[in-house]
């Protein structure tokens, strides 16, 4: 995988978790609203993704693990590639 910019991130999302591109919009414009490091950090990302999707806790949290596995693949290509465009 490349470089991933943020409609890239979203499509990734949307084809690993089944959502619309809109909801998946939705998960990557909260994720960018918090820090993602940090307990209280990832209970107020998963609860505005409950609230503002209006789905389940569970669903929430999976929609949060995915996100955050999609980052750090990102993140370890970028240290194994730095100069990989």
């Amino acid at each position: 995988m490349t470089k991933v910019n943020k409609r890239e991130f979203i499509n990734i999302l949307s084809k690993k978790t089944k959502l619309s591109t809109d909801k998946c919009e939705n998960i990557n414009n909260i994720l960018e609203r918090h820090f993602l490091l940090g307990k209280k950090n990832k209970d107020k990302i998963i609860n505005d993704i409950e609230k503002e999707l209006e789905i389940s806790r569970t669903l929430s949290e999976e929609m949060y693990k995915t996100s955050l596995t999609i980052l750090k693949e990102e993140i370890k290509n970028k240290i194994k590639h730095p100069f990989k465009r």
